[in-house]
Protein backbone atom coordinates (compact mmCIF):
# COMPACT_ATOMS: atom_id res chain seq x y z
CA UNK A 1 0.00 0.00 0.00
CA UNK A 2 1.29 3.36 -1.11
CA UNK A 3 0.56 4.91 2.28
CA UNK A 4 2.68 2.06 4.25
CA UNK A 5 5.42 4.38 3.29
CA UNK A 6 4.39 7.51 4.85
CA UNK A 7 6.10 8.20 8.14
CA UNK A 8 9.41 6.38 7.16
CA UNK A 9 11.32 9.27 5.71
CA UNK A 10 10.69 12.68 6.88
CA UNK A 11 12.35 14.41 3.84
CA UNK A 12 10.25 12.16 1.20
CA UNK A 13 6.47 13.02 3.55
CA UNK A 14 7.69 16.93 2.99
CA UNK A 15 8.18 16.33 -0.55
CA UNK A 16 4.93 15.02 -1.33
CA UNK A 17 3.31 16.75 1.03
CA UNK A 18 4.20 19.94 -0.87
CA UNK A 19 3.37 18.33 -4.34
CA UNK A 20 -0.23 17.67 -3.47
CA UNK A 21 -0.87 20.97 -1.21
CA UNK A 22 1.85 23.08 -3.84
CA UNK A 23 -0.26 25.09 -7.43
CA UNK A 24 3.04 25.33 -8.51
CA UNK A 25 3.63 21.96 -8.88
CA UNK A 26 0.33 21.37 -9.80
CA UNK A 27 -1.78 23.83 -11.93
CA UNK A 28 1.18 26.00 -12.94
CA UNK A 29 3.22 23.55 -15.09
CA UNK A 30 -0.18 22.71 -17.31
CA UNK A 31 -1.18 26.15 -17.62
CA UNK A 32 2.42 27.25 -18.61
CA UNK A 33 1.85 24.35 -21.63
CA UNK A 34 -1.38 25.87 -22.58
CA UNK A 35 0.32 29.60 -22.65
CA UNK A 36 3.47 27.75 -24.74
CA UNK A 37 1.03 26.35 -27.01
CA UNK A 38 -1.29 29.15 -27.45
CA UNK A 39 1.53 31.63 -28.72
CA UNK A 40 3.44 28.64 -30.81
CA UNK A 41 0.26 28.16 -32.74
CA UNK A 42 -0.08 30.18 -36.09
CA UNK A 43 -3.41 32.87 -35.09
CA UNK A 44 -3.93 33.00 -38.38
CA UNK A 45 -4.97 29.36 -38.99
CA UNK A 46 -7.38 29.54 -35.59
CA UNK A 47 -7.35 25.50 -35.26
CA UNK A 48 -4.96 24.84 -32.84
CA UNK A 49 -5.87 28.17 -30.76
CA UNK A 50 -10.00 27.20 -30.96
CA UNK A 51 -8.79 23.37 -29.66
CA UNK A 52 -7.28 25.21 -26.65
CA UNK A 53 -9.85 27.20 -25.94
CA UNK A 54 -11.85 24.00 -25.79
CA UNK A 55 -9.62 22.63 -23.16
CA UNK A 56 -10.41 25.39 -21.23
CA UNK A 57 -14.13 24.71 -21.49
CA UNK A 58 -13.82 21.50 -21.12
CA UNK A 59 -11.96 21.96 -18.13
CA UNK A 60 -14.18 23.86 -16.33
CA UNK A 61 -17.25 21.33 -17.16
CA UNK A 62 -15.17 18.25 -16.18
CA UNK A 63 -14.68 20.02 -12.62
CA UNK A 64 -18.62 21.24 -12.56
CA UNK A 65 -18.99 17.41 -13.40
CA UNK A 66 -16.83 15.96 -10.64
CA UNK A 67 -18.19 18.07 -7.91
CA UNK A 68 -21.90 17.20 -8.73
CA UNK A 69 -20.79 13.84 -9.00
CA UNK A 70 -18.92 14.20 -5.11
CA UNK A 71 -22.33 15.95 -3.87
CA UNK A 72 -24.88 13.48 -5.45
CA UNK A 73 -23.15 9.92 -5.18
CA UNK A 74 -23.15 7.85 -1.28
CA UNK A 75 -20.69 10.45 1.05
CA UNK A 76 -17.16 8.55 1.22
CA UNK A 77 -14.77 9.14 4.13
CA UNK A 78 -11.06 10.31 2.88
CA UNK A 79 -8.82 7.36 4.38
CA UNK A 80 -7.08 9.99 6.57
CA UNK A 81 -10.26 10.27 8.67
CA UNK A 82 -11.31 6.21 8.89
CA UNK A 83 -10.34 5.66 12.44
CA UNK A 84 -10.59 1.87 11.23
CA UNK A 85 -7.70 2.12 8.54
CA UNK A 86 -5.06 3.59 10.82
CA UNK A 87 -3.58 5.31 7.85
CA UNK A 88 -0.81 7.30 8.85
CA UNK A 89 -0.51 10.69 8.44
CA UNK A 90 2.63 11.92 6.60
CA UNK A 91 5.04 14.63 8.47
CA UNK A 92 3.73 18.05 7.66
CA UNK A 93 0.28 17.66 6.74
CA UNK A 94 -2.27 17.97 8.78
CA UNK A 95 -5.06 15.38 10.10
CA UNK A 96 -8.21 17.55 9.64
CA UNK A 97 -7.11 18.37 5.77
CA UNK A 98 -10.40 18.40 3.44
CA UNK A 99 -12.90 16.68 6.84
CA UNK A 100 -16.17 16.28 5.53
CA UNK A 101 -15.54 16.45 2.05
CA UNK A 102 -16.14 13.43 0.19
CA UNK A 103 -13.24 11.68 -1.12
CA UNK A 104 -15.18 9.87 -4.03
CA UNK A 105 -14.22 10.51 -6.88
CA UNK A 106 -10.94 12.79 -6.60
CA UNK A 107 -11.81 16.03 -8.55
CA UNK A 108 -8.13 16.66 -8.73
CA UNK A 109 -7.94 13.66 -10.60
CA UNK A 110 -10.67 14.94 -12.86
CA UNK A 111 -9.76 18.37 -13.65
CA UNK A 112 -6.20 17.67 -14.07
CA UNK A 113 -6.90 14.06 -16.87
CA UNK A 114 -9.44 16.20 -18.62
CA UNK A 115 -6.44 18.97 -19.19
CA UNK A 116 -4.13 16.27 -20.06
CA UNK A 117 -6.80 14.10 -22.28
CA UNK A 118 -7.38 17.81 -24.41
CA UNK A 119 -3.72 18.84 -24.75
CA UNK A 120 -3.18 15.22 -25.52
CA UNK A 121 -5.70 15.83 -28.62
CA UNK A 122 -4.06 19.54 -29.38
CA UNK A 123 -0.40 18.52 -28.96
CA UNK A 124 0.65 14.94 -28.07
CA UNK A 125 3.93 15.05 -27.03
CA UNK A 126 2.54 17.79 -24.10
CA UNK A 127 -0.23 15.55 -23.83
CA UNK A 128 1.62 11.81 -22.58
CA UNK A 129 3.76 14.15 -20.34
CA UNK A 130 0.88 15.92 -18.85
CA UNK A 131 -1.01 12.21 -18.28
CA UNK A 132 2.49 11.66 -16.92
CA UNK A 133 2.58 14.79 -14.19
CA UNK A 134 -1.02 13.75 -13.54
CA UNK A 135 -0.52 10.33 -12.37
CA UNK A 136 2.82 11.28 -10.67
CA UNK A 137 1.89 14.88 -9.54
CA UNK A 138 -1.55 14.74 -8.62
CA UNK A 139 -2.42 11.17 -8.12
CA UNK A 140 0.20 9.72 -6.15
CA UNK A 141 0.69 12.29 -3.53
CA UNK A 142 -3.12 12.27 -2.50
CA UNK A 143 -2.81 8.65 -2.33
CA UNK A 144 0.23 8.52 -0.07
CA UNK A 145 -1.10 11.10 2.33
CA UNK A 146 -4.50 9.00 2.63
CA UNK A 147 -6.59 11.49 0.80
CA UNK A 148 -8.04 9.12 -1.35
CA UNK A 149 -8.41 5.84 -2.55
CA UNK A 150 -7.03 4.81 -5.36
CA UNK A 151 -10.16 4.01 -6.69
CA UNK A 152 -11.44 8.03 -5.90
CA UNK A 153 -8.41 8.30 -8.53
CA UNK A 154 -9.51 6.16 -11.32
CA UNK A 155 -12.93 6.99 -11.53
CA UNK A 156 -12.15 10.65 -11.36
CA UNK A 157 -9.75 9.90 -13.89
CA UNK A 158 -12.19 8.33 -15.69
CA UNK A 159 -14.48 11.31 -15.65
CA UNK A 160 -12.07 13.33 -16.46
CA UNK A 161 -11.06 11.84 -19.33
CA UNK A 162 -14.75 10.77 -20.47
CA UNK A 163 -16.27 14.20 -20.43
CA UNK A 164 -13.09 15.84 -22.45
CA UNK A 165 -13.94 12.96 -24.96
CA UNK A 166 -17.68 13.64 -25.55
CA UNK A 167 -17.85 17.69 -25.63
CA UNK A 168 -14.36 18.60 -26.82
CA UNK A 169 -14.49 18.76 -30.72
CA UNK A 170 -17.99 19.88 -30.29
CA UNK A 171 -16.67 23.03 -28.71
CA UNK A 172 -14.35 23.31 -31.02
CA UNK A 173 -16.89 22.96 -33.95
CA UNK A 174 -18.71 25.89 -32.14
CA UNK A 175 -15.54 27.78 -31.72
CA UNK A 176 -15.15 27.59 -35.99
CA UNK A 177 -18.09 28.61 -37.14
CA UNK A 178 -18.63 31.65 -34.70
CA UNK A 179 -15.34 32.65 -35.49
CA UNK A 180 -13.99 32.78 -31.55
CA UNK A 181 -10.55 32.97 -32.33
CA UNK A 182 -10.91 35.89 -34.78
CA UNK A 183 -12.88 37.66 -32.26
CA UNK A 184 -10.70 37.18 -29.63
CA UNK A 185 -7.36 38.75 -31.62
CA UNK A 186 -9.28 41.76 -32.91
CA UNK A 187 -10.26 42.45 -28.85
CA UNK A 188 -6.87 41.41 -27.01
CA UNK A 189 -7.33 43.81 -24.66
CA UNK A 190 -10.62 42.35 -23.50
CA UNK A 191 -9.76 38.41 -24.23
CA UNK A 192 -6.56 38.32 -22.98
CA UNK A 193 -6.89 39.40 -19.18
CA UNK A 194 -10.03 37.17 -19.51
CA UNK A 195 -7.98 34.37 -20.40
CA UNK A 196 -5.57 35.11 -17.98
CA UNK A 197 -8.08 34.87 -15.49
CA UNK A 198 -9.46 31.88 -16.79
CA UNK A 199 -5.96 30.18 -16.79
CA UNK A 200 -5.44 31.76 -13.21
CA UNK A 201 -8.54 29.92 -12.05
CA UNK A 202 -8.01 26.24 -13.45
CA UNK A 203 -4.46 26.45 -12.04
CA UNK A 204 -5.43 26.96 -8.95
CA UNK A 205 -8.27 24.62 -8.78
CA UNK A 206 -10.93 27.43 -8.79
CA UNK A 207 -10.55 27.68 -5.35
CA UNK A 208 -11.11 31.08 -4.95
CA UNK A 209 -14.21 30.81 -7.25
CA UNK A 210 -15.03 28.61 -4.51
CA UNK A 211 -14.75 30.88 -2.12
CA UNK A 212 -16.60 33.71 -3.53
CA UNK A 213 -19.65 31.34 -4.49
CA UNK A 214 -19.39 30.37 -0.60
CA UNK A 215 -19.37 34.16 1.08
CA UNK A 216 -21.74 35.09 -1.42
CA UNK A 217 -23.89 32.26 -0.36
CA UNK A 218 -23.56 32.89 3.02
CA UNK A 219 -24.32 36.35 3.11
CA UNK A 220 -27.67 35.72 1.19
CA UNK A 221 -28.20 33.16 3.94
CA UNK A 222 -27.87 35.70 6.79
CA UNK A 223 -30.15 38.17 4.94
CA UNK A 224 -32.63 35.77 4.00
CA UNK A 225 -32.87 34.04 7.38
Amino acid sequence: MINGLAGEIRGVDRVVVFLRDSYLAKGVPVMMVWWGLWFHSDPRGGQSRERLLAVLAVAITAIFVGRLSALTLPFRDRPLHDAALEVIVPTGARAETLMGWSSFPSDHAVLFFALATGIFLVNRVFGVLLFIHAALIISIPRIYSGLHFPGDILFGALIGIGVTLVIFFGIARWLSRHSIVSLASRYGYISYPLLFFITFQTASMFDSSRDLVQFVYGIARAITT
